[in-house]
């Protein structure tokens, strides 16, 4: 059940990780097509970036510290 359960939470942040990705790539495709570039695109974009490298970071760390915890109760299972 345990591990359903962390698949399933890989799953959906990676599916997450996807939705925030294409979300960027809309937005730089829109700046780059508009031709001349306002400073609202580049917030815009910048806000964009922030939100996927700050989602990846977390997605990241929680998945090392399952790893980690996974780690630790493999050690004192043996």
């Amino acid at each position: 059940m345990a591990i359903t359960g962390v698949d399933n939470f890989v799953t959906s942040g990676l599916t997450r990780s996807d939705t925030l990705n294409d979300n960027l790539e809309a937005t730089m495709n829109r700046v780059l097509e508009g031709g001349e570039v306002k400073n609202e695109d580049l917030i815009m974009l910048n806000y964009e970036m922030s939100k996927y490298q700050t989602y990846i970071t977390s997605l990241n760390n929680t998945i090392q510290s399952v790893q980690n915890q996974t780690k630790e109760l493999a050690k004192s299972i043996h």
